[in-house]
């Protein structure tokens, strides 16, 4: 089985994606990268093996594509939400024996309005339409995507082993800091006594972040801003913490539909987790610590040594390496169903979730 991922994203920081292709090559098969820019980019073994100008025929694309892969099954992964391609929109005529899905990690307005709006609402329906089988990351997204598979999120982390010296009050944000990051949140729990460090970059819809971040830090001692970090740092950073944070805003546009990598992140790795309670975190509240605005913020740190919900945590669940078997079975069952003239799998609709 092959896993063919089409986008327009760096491979470097396009992390689900990534993954999942390094836990196909470490199960035997084989994942190619092609991003579609200015210029077509296939990777193979995370190098550039081919480059394409972007008016290349797609026959000579694919052609590449083919000799790379052979002639067995496929997953294609469609990661142009925010964009048209007309290289992926030839994928059909070209790799028969494949699964074509549209590969849906979050809400796609992410608050866009008037003309952007009108337009990611016309690709939306264009991928939906052009693609087999939609797959998305959040369980609330099947409610706008009625014939979906969840597949949920996972980690390439596994439980770390940590030091008795390690405090329980030192906690760690990781991610990207943006307006989705709830500050009156991070303020209450920075009254407390912990010890506090944020991990991540400014995102680029959201600058003003910088001065807010840099304000915030500046008016608690026990606050620390530590730049930014690449997803292969993860180990060695959070085997320092024992408590990892989620502090979202509820109740907005942009957090509806996230499914935070940084949750599979911490529960994987064995840190226990304090979160605000959007969706996502409220489906998993066997396993974290919820807390909002105006609550005893104390009273849950407390629970987090006394009443620790992390060791029940299945990790084995959430790895990308069964993220990729559960979607192998899926394209293999999709293939066998076309070929025998029935091809609604709306059924399957429950990879990712504990079982």
């Amino acid at each position: 089985m092959n896993l063919i991922v089409m986008t327009s994203r760096q491979y470097a920081v396009n992390y689900i994606r990534r993954e999942l292709i390094r836990s196909a090559r470490a199960s035997g098969n084989l994942g190619l990268y092609v991003r579609c820019t200015d210029t077509i980019e296939i990777i193979l073994c995370e190098k550039v093996v081919a480059r394409f100008a972007k008016t290349a025929e797609p026959a000579i694309v694919y052609d590449c594509i083919r000799q790379l892969t052979g002639a067995g099954p496929s997953l294609v992964l469609m990661g142009f939400s925010n964009s048209a391609n007309e290289l992926a929109l030839r994928a059909r005529e070209f790799l028969a024996n494949s699964l074509i899905a549209y590969d849906v990690h979050d809400d796609f307005t992410y608050g866009a309005t008037g003309t952007a709006l009108s337009r990611k609402i016309k690709l939306d329906l264009q991928w939906r339409a052009f693609c087999d089988v939609v797959l998305v990351l959040e369980e609330g997204l099947t409610r706008r995507y009625p014939k979906s598979v969840f597949i949920g999120s996972a980690s390439h982390l596994r439980p770390l082993s940590r030091g008795a010296t390690v405090d329980a009050r030192r906690m760690i944000y990781a991610g990207s800091i943006d307006d989705r990051v709830d500050m009156v949140w991070l303020e209450e729990l920075a009254r407390l006594e912990v010890s506090l460090d944020i991990y991540g970059w400014i995102h680029f819809s959201a600058p003003e972040m910088r001065s807010i971040m840099e304000s915030f830090v500046k008016n608690h001692r026990n606050v620390f801003y530590r730049g930014a970090y690449e997803d292969a740092d993860l180990s060695e950073i959070l085997r320092s913490y024992s408590v990892g944070l989620v502090p979202y805003k509820k109740h907005f546009r942009k957090t509806t539909h996230v499914n935070p990598s940084k949750i599979y992140h911490y529960l994987n790795a064995g840190l226990e987790v304090v979160a605000a309670s959007i969706p996502q975190a409220i489906r998993l509240k066997e396993f974290i610590h919820l807390v909002d605005r105006g609550d005893d913020f104390s009273s849950v740190l407390d629970r987090t040594c006394c009443s620790p919900r992390a060791p029940a945590w299945p990790v084995d669940l959430f790895t990308w390496d069964q993220r990729w078997q559960e979607m192998r079975l899926l394209t293999s069952e999709h293939l066998k169903a076309r070929a025998s003239g029935h091809v609604d799998i709306s059924g399957v609709n429950s990879l990712g979730k504990p079982r």
